[in-house]
């Protein structure tokens, strides 16, 4: 029935939500913080970090009306473009996907975890344009906004520890 859809469209769109993800980013990158791995907890919050931005940004920018159907949803009629909460589980469980699949080496594991890490933003995507919020245009940037900043966060980790290996080979020359 149309209840069932319209409710499992809700949480759909509650998994690419504020409430969930904020603290699944704080969760992880304080677990990870607590056992000195800065780097690594830096990481899902940059990516949070730079859809946050980057959404916020484009939408002072681009306004595109929502679509003309029933919204199930009271949001600026004017947001439309792009998905702000399929980028937002893009970027947060794309990122998830990568720091988890890394520690572990059984095929099996490493599949289910990529299948979760993709299925959750397909799973937002669709039941943002259920709800009638979004175009199927807006869902796709939004997954490319959120692989975006997947790829900025993962550069500036990457960068960060180039620079500390650097700083480290230095010190060893000078004191060594």
């Amino acid at each position: 029935s149309s209840d069932l859809w319209t409710d499992a469209s809700y949480v759909g769109s509650l998994i690419g939500d504020a409430p969930i993800l904020v603290p699944i980013v704080v969760g992880v990158a304080l677990a990870l913080a607590l056992n000195n791995r800065w780097r690594t907890a830096s990481f899902v919050a940059q990516a949070g970090m730079v859809e946050f931005s980057t959404y916020g940004l484009t939408v002072l920018f681009v306004s595109r009306e929502r679509p003309d159907v029933v919204h199930l949803d009271k949001l600026n009629n004017f947001h439309s473009f792009p998905s702000g909460h399929t980028a937002a589980a893009t970027a947060i469980y794309v990122s998830l996907g990568l720091l988890l699949a890394a520690h572990f080496k059984a095929l099996p594991l490493r599949i289910a975890i990529w299948a979760t890490a993709v299925s959750l933003p397909i799973i937002v995507a669709v039941s943002r344009i259920y709800r009638g919020e979004h175009h199927p245009l807006d869902v796709a940037f939004g997954v490319l906004m959120g692989l975006g900043a997947v790829l900025v966060a993962l550069f500036a980790v990457r960068t960060s520890r180039a620079v500390a290996e650097l700083r480290a080979e230095k010190n060893v020359e000078t004191f060594g």
